[in-house]
C-alpha cells in the first residue's frame, strides 16, 4: 500500500531493520510502498509502531498521514488481556470498552499543556494558550501529557486511557513549576470551556479560594473535576481548591496495594474528598514524546473524568450531574484512620 509522508520520517535501515540506529529521513510530501501492517520495535518520539517495506526498511508511522485508522486496528488485533494495568482491570474498565471508549463525549483538560503523543492526537479538537492567547500548548513539565494519556490513550507502548476515543480540548495554564498559579488565568480557562465541553479535569490545586474561580465555576456548564490532596509539607490544614468547591467533584486518590488511601490522605487528612480512584504507579505519556509513571490525585482526577465520559457517551441523554450522582451512588464506602471514602465503582447496570 502507499502512503504519504506527513512529517519528517524517521527510517532505520540495517540488521536488525527495526532496531537499527537512523541516519535517514524522508522530508514531508514524499509517496512510500510498505506492506500495510504495522510492527512494533524500539521507540520513537514515544510510539513503538513502524511500517515495513518490500526491501525490510522501516518507517516510523508518527510521521504517516494514514497512521491513526491502521494503529487502532493494530492495537485491537494486538489486544491481551494481560498487558492491561490494575487500574484498568481491577474496576471493569475493559469491560466498559465494548458498549463505548468515550465517542461524542468533550473533556477540557486545564493543565500545564499536552505533547502530541500519537497515542490520542487524532483525538485533541482543540489547543488554547491562555497564558499568552496562542495555540502553542508545549508541555514544559510533562504534567498535562501524563493526565492527557490517562484519559484517552489509545494504547501505543500499552498506555491505555480511560476513554480512548473522546475530543479533547488542551487548555495551557501552566508554563514551569517556578511560574505558580495565576488564579485570573485559570478562571478564564474555565469560562472559556463552559458551553464547549462535557468536562473540565483540573489536575492540581491551590491553596487559597479566590473568587475569580470560585465565581467561574458557578457559572461553568460543564462538570468541573478536580484534584485534592497532595500537600507534601503535610502543613494543610484545609484541603485543595478549586476542587472544594461548590459543584465540583473533589477527587483523592488510593494505591495498589489493598487500595489504601496513601496517595491522598498520608500529605493531607482535612475531608471534602467526594470520591477516591486508583493514583499510584500509573503509566502515561509524558512530555518530549517520553513516556513515564506518576502517582497521586491529579492521576485519580484524570481517570475519573475517563469514567464519566464513559458513562456518559454511553447515556448521552442524560445531564453530566445525573452522570455524576449516579457514579457516586455506585461507589463503596470504606474506612481508613476513623476517616469515611467513597471508593469510586463503575455502575453495574451499564457494564456488558
Amino acid at each position: 500500500m502507499k502512503v504519504t509522508v506527513t512529517k519528517y520520517l524517521n527510517v532505520r535501515v540495517g540488521e536488525p531493520s527495526i532496531n537499527a540506529p537512523n541516519y535517514q529521513y524522508l522530508v514531508p510530501g514524499c509517496v512510500i510502498e510498505v506492506d500495510g501492517k504495522l510492527y512494533e520495535g524500539e521507540p520513537f518520539h514515544g510510539n513503538t509502531l513502524w511500517y515495513k517495506d518490500k526491501a525490510g526498511n522501516y518507517y516510523w508511522s508518527g510521521g504517516i498521514g494514514t497512521t491513526q485508522q491502521i494503529t487502532k486496528r493494530f492495537i485491537e488485533d494486538n489486544f491481551r488481556f494481560d498487558k492491561l494495568p490494575w487500574h484498568i482491570t481491577d474496576f471493569g474498565v475493559h469491560e466498559k470498552w465494548k458498549t463505548t471508549r468515550g465517542e461524542g463525549i468533550n473533556i477540557a483538560i486545564i493543565d500545564s499543556g499536552c505533547h502530541a503523543h500519537d497515542n490520542f492526537i487524532a483525538q485533541i479538537k482543540s489547543k488554547k494558550n491562555f497564558l499568552n492567547g496562542s495555540t502553542d500548548v508545549k508541555d514544559n513539565i510533562g504534567h498535562g501529557s501524563h493526565v492527557t494519556g490517562i484519559i484517552a490513550s489509545n494504547g501505543i507502548n500499552n498506555i491505555f486511557g480511560i476513554a480512548p476515543e473522546v475530543n479533547l480540548h488542551i487548555g495551557k495554564v501552566i508554563n514551569r513549576d517556578s511560574d505558580g498559579l495565576n488564579p485570573t488565568v485559570i478562571a478564564q480557562a474555565i469560562d472559556h470551556y463552559s458551553d464547549k465541553v462535557d468536562i473540565i479535569n483540573i489536575s492540581f490545586g491551590l491553596m487559597e479560594n479566590h473568587k475569580v474561580i470560585q465565581k467561574a465555576i458557578k457559572n461553568c456548564n460543564a462538570l468541573v473535576v478536580a484534584a485534592h490532596g497532595n500537600d507534601k509539607t503535610q502543613k494543610r490544614k484545609q484541603g485543595n481548591y478549586p476542587a472544594l468547591n461548590e459543584g465540583c467533584l473533589a477527587v483523592g486518590s488510593f494505591g495498589l496495594t489493598n487500595h489504601k488511601i496513601k496517595l491522598s490522605n498520608q500529605l493531607i487528612r482535612a475531608g471534602g474528598i467526594d470520591l477516591v480512584a486508583p493514583g499510584e504507579n500509573i503509566l502515561s505519556t509524558y512530555k518530549d514524546g517520553k513516556i513515564d509513571t506518576d502517582s497521586g490525585s491529579s492521576m485519580a482526577t484524570a481517570y475519573v473524568s475517563g469514567v464519566l465520559a464513559l458513562l456518559k457517551s454511553e447515556q448521552p441523554f442524560r445531564s453530566m450531574q445525573e452522570i455524576k450522582e449516579e457514579l457516586l451512588a455506585a461507589s463503596s464506602i470504606i474506612t481508613e484512620a476513623t476517616m469515611n471514602y467513597q471508593k469510586i465503582n463503575l455502575p453495574k447496570d451499564h457494564i456488558v
